[in-house]
């Protein structure tokens, strides 16, 4: 069978079955055109490239759970319709936060609103964090949490103070994928 020459339903069917050759040939078929329609979207090249991504590593991930009602084509659409919604939102939601805490810093006192801000945010960084792999997010969580130096870390989770940091390192870099470059500051302020 020619790879290349298969309908987007006989790849799909081979995907299921983790067919490598079926992720390439989708991948190669759609990447292009689902970077374009993110990019018009966000205006941002970076950020379009996290989302597509982000969706062909579910894709890949999930294939044999995936359940198409619609064409291959639609359901890539969409997905990436909504993944950068989402990412739209998320980033409202930072720069309501940050305009909040600026006011709280000038101000000295929150407002009810900027709470409950604070707290969707603070929500949905713990949700972040839940989703790293157990190794990173332990030791993201003695960094972040419990304030402890990498060398204590290295200590407690009897690895070396490199793997304390390259865990670290990576748990910010999927962190910015998810919220920006303003998750540093962020994750510094949430207990």
């Amino acid at each position: 069978m020619n790879i290349h020459k298969s309908s987007d339903q006989e790849l799909m069917v081979l995907l299921k079955a983790k067919d490598h050759a079926a992720f390439t040939e989708i991948y190669n078929r759609y990447w292009a055109i689902l970077f374009r329609h993110a990019r018009r979207m966000l205006h941002d090249e970076d950020e379009a490239a996290d989302v597509v991504q982000e969706i062909f590593t579910q894709i890949w991930k999930k294939s044999a759970d995936i359940q198409i009602t619609t064409t291959l084509s639609s359901y890539l659409y969409t997905t990436v319709r909504n993944k950068t919604i989402d990412m739209i939102n998320r980033g409202r939601l930072a720069k309501n936060y940050l305009a909040s805490l600026d006011s709280f810093i000038d101000h000295g006192q929150y407002v009810t609103d900027d709470q409950v801000r604070y707290n969707e945010f603070a929500a949905l960084i713990d949700q972040e964090i839940s989703k790293l792999p157990q190794n990173i997010r332990e030791t993201f969580q003695l960094s972040r949490k419990t304030n402890l130096s990498y060398k204590e870390i290295a200590t407690e989770m009897n690895i070396s103070d490199d793997s304390v940091k390259k865990r670290i390192s990576k748990a910010l870099k999927i962190l910015r994928v998810k919220f920006g470059a303003s998750i540093i500051i962020l994750v510094n302020i949430f207990p």
